[in-house]
């Protein structure tokens, strides 16, 4: 998938089998972007919003300024960004450096953060649409398709810290595969990005591995 690509590449927008596009949940071998992009995990990605895709931080972020809470956290994600990506060959990704340009257009109301990412100059097919549970700390993740459908793909955000995760699984030959894209916040502006899969969630293997920085110019 290239790298953390906002998160927002829907974290869940389904990907033919073999290949890595950051974090989503997977109805078959469809993989998320290890970005870190606002969307279903990515697929950003997000993946991507959430890139895939997760892009998401480690404690630079927290000392660097005061971290907003709920859905205005996700601003985080917003604006323009250039990254590059190492993929792994492994069950579900295939050996690959990428490069991308990123720029995520997000808004905003009290209870819903929404984006929408461009990788490379080409608008995602998707909206990823942020929501908070306060009850659970967890942030949902909707990915909505620019021509409609029968129901918006969802996926999840775990963010403790400067740690932001995009977990999903998905079944295979009867057994349960399970996903993440973790973006880890070296700072306010660079992130840094990883894409596994494990069969018990102890063991991990890396599919992809990244890093972001945003472009200020």
């Amino acid at each position: 998938m290239n790298r953390l690509k906002f998160l927002f590449l829907s974290l869940r927008e389904r990907m033919p089998a073999g290949q890595v596009r950051v974090g989503r949940k997977l109805s078959r071998a469809a993989l998320p972007d290890p970005h870190p992009c606002p969307s279903p995990g990515g697929r950003g990605v997000l993946l991507l919003l959430s890139l895939l895709f997760a892009p998401f931080f480690v404690a630079g972020i927290a000392s660097a300024a005061p971290t907003p809470s709920g859905v205005a956290a996700i601003a985080a994600y917003a604006g323009n960004w250039k990254g590059t990506t190492k993929n792994f060959a492994t069950p579900y990704s295939k050996a690959a450096k990428t490069s991308d340009t990123l720029r995520n257009d997000c808004w905003s109301d009290s209870d819903f953060y929404v984006c929408r990412q461009i990788v490379n100059g080409k608008p995602a097919p998707v909206l990823s649409v942020y929501t908070y549970d306060a009850k659970t700390d967890i942030y949902h993740v909707y990915s909505v398709p620019a021509h409609g459908g029968n129901s918006a793909d969802s996926g999840e955000l775990i963010i403790k810290g400067n740690v932001w995760t995009f977990p999903w699984e998905y079944q295979h030959d009867r057994k349960t595969v399970y996903f993440r894209v973790v973006n880890v916040w070296s700072s306010s502006n660079t992130i840094e990005y990883r894409q596994e899969f494990s069969a018990d969630q102890i063991h991990w293997t890396l599919m992809a591995k990244g890093h972001e920085i945003r472009d200020t110019h």
